[in-house]
């Protein structure tokens, strides 16, 4: 599970596996496999960032669209120290 907080700053888990997609509309809005939408505080990448590390803490692979969501020349910078380290494990 991956701790977000609300705007008022109350907090709660997400299954990073029940997550469908993720957009900044200026809100964090998470949108849920079952349709259901979050609005969240943070930036998409922090919370990209918090479901690589339960990732790599449960040792679950990362889905193949994590080293596609960027530029390839970016995605290798942003995510090779955690891919890297799931590699290891």
């Amino acid at each position: 599970m991956v701790r977000v907080s609300r705007l008022q700053g109350k907090e709660f888990f997400v299954n990073p596996d029940m997550i469908e997609f993720i957009e900044e509309t200026p809100d964090l809005v998470v949108t849920l496999i079952s349709g259901k939408k979050i609005v969240v505080s943070g930036s998409a990448d922090e919370l990209v960032s918090k479901i690589i590390e339960y990732r790599i803490k449960t040792r679950t692979p990362l889905p193949d669209i994590i080293s596609h969501e960027y530029p390839e020349d970016e995605s290798e910078g942003r995510f090779s120290d955690y891919t890297s380290r799931l590699n290891r494990h």
